[in-house]
């Protein structure tokens, strides 16, 4: 039973971090089509210019 459980939280984990992913995509078009360019958010939210377009790109 642990196995299964374990999974589970995996698998609810996986979509948190998906459901992020995407919440986070969405800010960021938000902030791209306000006139902010990726060296300003990025140095709003941290991320590396790499990062943000990797996360615009998916």
């Amino acid at each position: 039973m642990s196995l299964i459980y374990e999974y589970g939280e995996r698998k609810e984990a996986k979509g948190k971090l998906e459901g992020f992913r995407e919440g986070f995509r969405e800010i960021l078009l938000c902030l791209v089509n306000s006139g902010d360019s990726l060296s300003e958010i990025s140095q709003k939210t941290g991320k590396s210019i790499e990062e943000l377009e990797d996360i615009l790109v998916d």
